[in-house]
């Protein structure tokens, strides 16, 4: 309301505009590019503390990270560095590492040594660096590098749920199945795709931290999975019933939840070539060998028509057979009516 800014208010946005734009500034003088960069090292255990290395990363190379050991052992204008060369490196390194530290504050201790190297973190920090502060700190210019399964932290395949497994006994004997039948299912507590039992829950749960080490990669233990997956193996419900079509929507890799835990993983067993069918991921439905009863000439198309009407009959399901007019469905129902009689 024609107010002049404070100069607290003014400082604030000096720096909020500062921190915006720095990620730009190499782009705008037409430097040659070398960002800041946080390397996040893992623990010997689980419940160490982690690493985070810093370092100058090249923009246009992201393998190519310069230790910051490297860069303050060396104080000159031009550091060359594996065939590379870069320009007042201890002078960019120290202005990368503050924008960083005004992203992350943890940085900002070791930052009151003349030469720092990185900072330590506890098991909670790693996590919260991993779930929070990483996007950030890239978003705003910062390299950011983690070991690989950390990479992946969020994918299904690391989280703790529960996998479905297919058996001898999911299709119902002797019955005609559809898409809304229910067939029989194992749940299996799974993360990291290693089995769990109860035992094998309570030592992870018992190491405090929601970073873990399942078959040598890092995974997360989510608490809302945790509390899921103590009361799925308290309950035992270790048997359940699914729809044709959800299992479909599972072998397709759409997310679902059971017992209010992920569904991390599907094995289809005997369903196996029902769904390879069904979702076109096999070859195309073998053509049928025409009936000996079969008085007549059925043509490629029609043959394989029949046999995709005899496939689902196999599996029990219904069929609609759609052709356009005057392509032969009549030909090709009397051909599967004369195959099931023979058959």
């Amino acid at each position: 309301h024609g107010q002049l800014p404070t100069n607290s208010a003014m400082d604030k946005l000096s720096t909020a505009l500062a921190t915006w734009v720095a990620p730009l500034q190499p782009y705008l003088t037409g430097q040659p590019t070398y960002r800041p960069c946080l390397t996040l090292h893992a623990p010997d255990r689980e419940d160490g503390d982690w690493w985070l290395a810093y370092g100058l990363q090249s923009a246009s190379n992201p393998t190519l990270v310069i230790p910051a050991a490297v860069i303050w052992s060396n104080p000159v204008e031009q550091l060359v560095y594996q065939g590379h060369t870069i320009t007042h490196p201890q002078e960019t390194l120290l202005a990368g590492l503050g924008l960083a530290s005004r992203l992350y504050a943890p940085l900002e201790a070791s930052l009151n040594t003349s030469n720092p190297h990185g900072c330590s973190l506890s098991p909670i920090q790693a996590y919260e660096f991993l779930k929070v502060a990483a996007w950030r700190l890239q978003d705003s210019g910062v390299g950011v590098v983690v070991p690989p399964s950390l990479a992946r932290l969020d994918s299904l395949a690391n989280r703790l749920g529960v996998c479905v497994k297919a058996g001898d006994n999911t299709l119902p004997k002797g019955q005609r199945i559809g898409l809304n039948s229910l067939l029989n299912v194992e749940l299996v507590l799974t993360i990291g795709n290693q089995t769990l039992t109860a035992e094998d829950l309570k030592r992870l749960t018992s190491l405090g931290t929601p970073l873990v080490v399942i078959n040598g990669e890092w995974v997360e233990l989510r608490p809302s999975d945790v509390r899921a997956a103590e009361s799925f193996l308290a309950a035992k419900k270790f048997q359940t019933t699914l729809s044709l079509q959800d299992i479909l929507r599972l072998s397709a890799g759409d997310s679902q939840v059971i017992e209010k835990l992920p569904v991390v993983s599907f094995e289809a067993g005997p369903l196996q070539e029902l769904i390879n069918t069904l979702t076109g991921k096999n070859e195309a439905i073998k053509a049928i060998e025409p009936p000996n009863s079969f008085r007549g000439t059925l043509r490629p198309y029609q043959a394989r028509g029949v046999g995709w009407l005899a496939f689902l009959e196999r599996w029990g399901l219904g069929a609609c057979l759609a052709d356009d007019m005057g392509l032969g469905k009549t030909i090709q129902a009397i051909a599967f009516l004369l195959h099931l009689q023979e058959t």
